[in-house]
């Protein structure tokens, strides 16, 4: 039966895959490819199908089995064949095959076929040094099948390739002179073998996201460098770091949870939060916010979901925006401000006289929310600066919040009522 090279490789991509790691890089400028001869098999009620396919077609294929995934004995040769029927009972049963042509043999991976409790047949290729990598995987990345570490840097060739994304064939991939186990990939104070043994993430500085690095975390801080909040109190430890308080504690000062202590801050306009909201709207929206928590990491601002329903409002000015802040961490002020740029603070409604001073200028921009609990956008209270163009409003309740003119407003009411 004649197969195609594509069959090797499409096996390769998928054990790839399922390893979750970067497929090895082959020269496609120069097709480079190595040469494979890899084998399959697949059980139904009669018999396990044996299958192989090589890069180069042809020659003579011997089959080798075993019961120990050592010590292999022929099972059968043939010329121009690519499969086999093993009708023999098995519990577990190792195979590999040989290519012989043009004088050269090509020997394939080894597989391993195990029937389990239920009779169900697990087919899969062997690990021969039990470094986490099958062999077929050690093939393509060029790396020894039956040496775990194959080069002697006190790390396998598994955790190289598989978590700290070092050269499994470079003893000092990382830093010269010194081995990689030793090496500090991400520079966050932990060698590669001590986040591997600890169960951190040798590639990322920051394994549970906590804004501390893991060296920080167990040298420093004794925190678990893989719990982002190691006391469970619901605020982050690095957000208690950051606020003087303790990672360790549910309740720093013995008396207020930590998730209740309050901090007011500051979320200017230009801060990288509030950028996409700013980036795109003539107005310019900035926080106060008196909270739990680190503000800059616990509220979460978006464009609104219902801004295109809102938007259709043509008193609506600028963005729609929507604020959110992490569960459990208590807010007790939310001041939202918006600056309202000169080129919009002259009132250009055609109904508008100077006796109209409550609407005047910046004062005719109102805040309103949008209330999901009732479908309906009302008005909040709206406080003014006007030297500043700044308009404001002070809730505890967050969620989504745009601004009106309301002479704008007042006229499309109109508008709609008597046409």
């Amino acid at each position: 039966m004649k197969k195609t090279v594509t069959h090797i490789f499409g096996v390769i991509v998928a054990l790839v895959l399922a390893l979750c790691m970067p497929l090895p890089v082959f020269a496609e400028e120069t097709f480079d490819y190595p040469d494979l001869c890899e084998i399959w098999a697949e059980y139904d009620d009669d018999a396990l199908n044996l299958e192989w396919d090589c890069t180069n077609h042809g020659g003579e294929f011997t089959l080798f089995v075993s019961d120990n995934g050592k010590d292999f004995k022929k099972l059968v040769t043939l010329t121009d064949e690519y499969e086999y029927a093993y009708k023999r009972s098995f519990t577990k049963v190792y195979f590999k095959v040989t290519q012989t042509r043009d004088g050269k043999t090509l020997e394939s991976s080894t597989i391993v076929a195990e029937k389990t409790k239920t009779g169900y047949v697990d087919v899969e290729y062997y690990d021969t040094d039990k470094d986490g990598l099958n062999d077929l995987y050690e093939t393509l990345a060029g790396t020894d099948k039956t040496k775990a570490d194959t080069d002697g840097d006190g790390l396998t060739d598994y955790e190289e390739l598989g978590l700290t994304g070092t050269d499994p064939l470079v003893y000092d991939s990382v830093k010269k002179g010194t081995p990689d186990s030793k090496a500090d990939t991400d520079k966050d104070g932990l060698t590669n073998i001590d986040e591997i043994k600890s169960g951190t993430n040798p590639d990322r500085a920051d394994s549970d996201f906590d804004k501390l690095s893991d060296g920080n975390e167990v040298k420093k801080y004794k925190t678990d460098p893989l719990k982002s909040d190691t006391d469970g109190d619901k605020v982050s430890d690095g957000d208690e770091v950051a606020l003087k308080l303790d990672p360790l504690k549910t309740s720093s000062n013995g008396k207020v949870p930590d998730n209740e202590r309050i901090f007011k801050q500051t979320i200017p306009a230009d801060h990288e939060i509030l950028e996409y909201i700013n980036s795109e709207g003539e107005i310019e929206f900035s926080v106060v916010i008196s909270a739990a928590g680190v503000a800059n990491y616990n509220l979460d601002v978006s464009k609104s979901g219902y801004g295109n329903v809102i938007g259709r409002n043509t008193a609506v000015i600028g963005v729609i925006p929507e604020f959110e802040y992490t569960n459990d961490l208590t807010v007790y002020e939310f001041i939202l401000g918006a600056k309202i740029p000169d080129n919009l603070v002259p009132n250009t409604a055609e109904s508008h006289t100077e006796e109209d001073e409550e609407l005047e200028g910046i004062k005719r921009f109102q805040f309103f929310r949008f209330f999901e609990e009732i479908n309906t956008l009302l008005p909040v209270n709206t406080t003014y600066d006007v030297e500043k163009n700044m308009v404001y409003t002070t809730t505890t309740d967050l969620g989504t919040y745009c601004i009106m003119d309301l002479e704008l407003w007042v006229e499309s009411l109109a508008a709609a009522m008597y046409g």
